[in-house]
């Protein structure tokens, strides 16, 4: 029997799974939230940021992926209302969680990762976002040395991850590839 070799990465990220796929479709300043629906992950300040930047005339998409636990729920529904009060509705779409299989799909058509978990722990989709060639957000400390500065949100506030996400989206596409 043949067996197939598959390539991890020190977070056990598959990289034959998550990839970079050049064919796809990644639409223009989209910015993606992906994960399990809970005030760990900071999803509250990525859309305090996303209502900043819509304020300020920026021209983006935005998607979050997941499911809360039951204990979650009124987080979950208070940050679709804030969405809401915010004028978010037609620039945020909310979605259910999918199987980890189908998010390499969902990480190659969004040009932007939004990763707002706090440091101690290396969340696997900063890993698999990045394998899939999106320009990558995060606020873990962990990180840092190991990335381009640029990348790395120290704060936590919807003020500094909205310039950040600014600053990457009004890269240069020569600067956005390497």
């Amino acid at each position: 029997a043949k067996y197939k070799k598959t390539v991890l990465m020190p977070v056990g990220v598959d990289t034959e799974l998550f990839k970079f796929d050049n064919q796809g479709t990644r639409a223009k300043n989209s910015i993606l939230s992906l994960g399990r629906i809970a005030p760990s992950k900071n999803i509250n300040i990525l859309i305090e940021a996303l209502g900043l930047l819509k304020e300020r005339g920026i021209i983006f998409t935005a998607s979050i992926y997941g499911d809360a636990l039951p204990k979650d729920a009124v987080y979950s529904e208070r940050l679709k209302s804030r969405s809401r009060e915010l004028g978010l509705e037609n620039i945020l779409k909310f979605h259910v969680g999918i199987p980890n299989h189908e998010t390499p799909t969902i990480y190659n058509a969004h040009e932007v990762y939004v990763n707002l978990s706090s440091s101690g722990m290396y969340d696997k989709t900063i890993f698999e976002a990045m394998a899939c060639g999106c320009l990558t957000l995060a606020s873990n400390d962990n990180l840092k040395g190991q990335i381009d500065e640029r990348l790395i949100i120290d704060k936590r506030k919807a003020e500094e991850v909205a310039e950040r996400i600014f600053a990457v989206l009004t890269l240069l596409e020569t600067e956005k590839r390497k």
